[in-house]
C-alpha cells in the first residue's frame, strides 16, 4: 500500500543536531518516516519570510516555524552584516560585550527577526499556497523555552505566545488542524533539550505520535 505523503517546512527543531547528541534517527521527521512518505523541506534558521517550494502530491503539509521569527535579538539585520566585516578583534570584543549583557539589552532594546503583522502576513501566504496546491495544512505550535534561557533573553516566552496566537487564529480561519506543542512543552520540561529552546529525543517522539494522532483524526 501507498505510503501518505507529507512535507514539512520547519526550521532547526525538526533536524538534527549531531554536536548535542540528536541524531537524524531521534527527530520527528525520521520516526514519521516509517509510516509516511515524509520530504523534509526544513532548514536551519528558516523564517516564515524565507522562500519554500510545496512539494506537488502531498497530502498534507506540515508548518514548523516560528521561534526563529519571534525569538529576542540582539542585533538588526544590517547590524549583523556590518560586524561581520569588522576586524575579528574588534568584533569579538562588542559581542562579548553584548553576549554577556544579553538580558538588558533585549530588555532596552527589544528586535525580533519578524513583526508579529508580517509572520502573520507570511503564515497566510504559506497556507494560503498550501490549500491552492490540493494538500491540507497543519500548523505546529512554537515551544515554550525554559527558564534559564528565558532568563538570558527578556520577554522570550512572551513573545513565544503572541506568535502562538497568530498560529491559533489562522487555524480556526482556514480550519487547519493545529498540534499544540507549546502546552506540552509548557508542563513536560524533559520534551527540551538540555540548550532550553530545542527538542529532546523523548520531545521528538512525543511530537511525532501527536502529529500522527491529528492525522488520523482526519483520516
Amino acid at each position: 500500500m501507498e505510503k501518505t505523503r507529507i512535507q514539512i517546512i520547519g526550521d532547526s527543531l525538526s533536524l538534527h543536531r549531531e554536536s548535542e547528541g540528536i541524531s537524524y534517527e531521534d527527530t520527528y521527521p525520521y520516526i514519521l518516516s516509517k509510516k509516511y512518505d515524509i520530504e523534509l523541506s526544513s532548514k536551519y534558521s528558516k523564517t516564515s519570510s524565507d522562500a519554500f517550494i510545496i512539494k506537488s502530491g502531498m497530502k498534507y503539509i506540515i508548518i514548523h516555524i516560528g521561534i526563529v521569527d519571534c525569538f529576542p535579538r540582539v542585533y538588526a539585520k544590517n547590524t549583523k552584516l556590518i560586524l561581520f566585516y569588522l576586524p575579528s578583534q574588534l568584533r569579538n570584543l562588542i559581542t562579548f560585550f553584548h553576549r554577556h549583557y544579553r538580558y538588558y539589552f533585549t530588555r532596552m532594546f527589544p528586535k525580533v527577526t519578524t513583526s508579529k503583522e508580517n509572520f502573520e502576513n507570511n503564515i497566510r501566504c504559506i497556507i494560503y499556497n498550501i490549500l491552492e496546491s490540493g494538500a491540507t495544512p497543519i500548523l505546529i505550535d512554537i515551544v515554550n523555552v525554559s527558564p534559564e534561557v528565558e532568563r538570558r533573553n527578556y520577554g522570550a516566552n512572551d513573545n513565544i505566545e503572541k506568535y502562538n496566537d497568530v498560529l491559533r487564529k489562522l487555524s480556526f480561519q482556514y480550519n487547519c488542524q493545529r498540534v499544540r506543542l507549546n502546552g506540552m512543552t509548557k508542563h513536560y520540561k524533559n520534551m527540551l533539550h538540555t540548550d532550553g529552546q530545542h527538542l529532546s529525543k523523548i520531545g521528538h517522539l512525543i511530537l511525532a505520535k501527536m502529529i500522527i494522532g491529528t492525522i488520523e483524526l482526519m483520516e
